[in-house]
């Protein structure tokens, strides 16, 4: 489930796609060997990722890690408790940008579901001590190993400790071939969705929700 893709997509050949009683065609991705990376990342066989084209025709998508389920197209409310905040979604190739404070900072981000990692230009990190080390591969820039560092996001008055990466080059390579510069980093749902019962992403209403 991947909102860093703009469009849905097959890893093996043309598919349909069943999400409860709605049918959606999905086409291969124009690249080579996506699955086979993909599946070796997660190790567990992935043969397509359901994009943004999907996820805002349905309108809605909630995901609870705890519960273990994903639900589309459910109506999203925000509660006393919650925590929500507003995203935008970019023209061309589309991908959701939000504002979050990292580290204290002001920092405009892509909100990526489909990113095993988040990582950061280094200027916003304290580079002085690594705690982590990975390789990631993304579609449009391929492989690449990063350095992690311990990093806090705020979101209203929560804050979530974390990991981030600090990847420069790559990560100028990538949202420059999305057509974007604003950007200084690139956040998965991983750290977000810790400790909540649900995060839910409204396309209606441009809001992510934190239950």
């Amino acid at each position: 489930i991947d909102t860093g893709a703009s469009m849905s997509c097959s890893c093996y050949g043309q598919t349909e796609l069943v999400i409860g009683d709605r049918k959606f065609d999905v086409y291969p991705l124009p690249l080579e060997n996506v699955g086979e990376k993909i599946s070796e990342l997660v190790h567990m066989p992935i043969v397509g990722l359901i994009g943004l084209d999907i996820m805002e025709e349905l309108g809605s998508i909630e995901i609870s890690e705890k519960e273990g389920y994903v639900r589309f197209g459910c109506e999203t409310n925000i509660e006393c408790g919650d925590y929500a905040f507003s995203f935008e979604v970019t023209k061309g190739f589309r991908v959701l940008t939000t504002d979050l404070k990292v580290n204290g900072k002001d920092t405009r981000v892509i909100l990526d579901s489909g990113a095993r990692i988040d990582y950061m230009n280094p200027s916003i990190l304290d580079t002085t001590t690594a705690v982590s080390h990975e390789m990631d591969y993304n579609p449009i820039i391929g492989s690449f190993e990063v350095d992690g560092y311990k990093a806090t996001y705020a979101i209203g008055d929560r804050v979530i400790d974390t990991v981030s990466y600090a990847a420069t080059e790559k990560l100028k390579a990538y949202v420059s071939q999305l057509g974007i510069h604003d950007i200084s980093g690139v956040v998965g749902l991983n750290g977000l969705i810790k400790g909540m019962k649900s995060l839910s992403i409204d396309f209606r209403n441009r809001k992510v929700i934190l239950k």
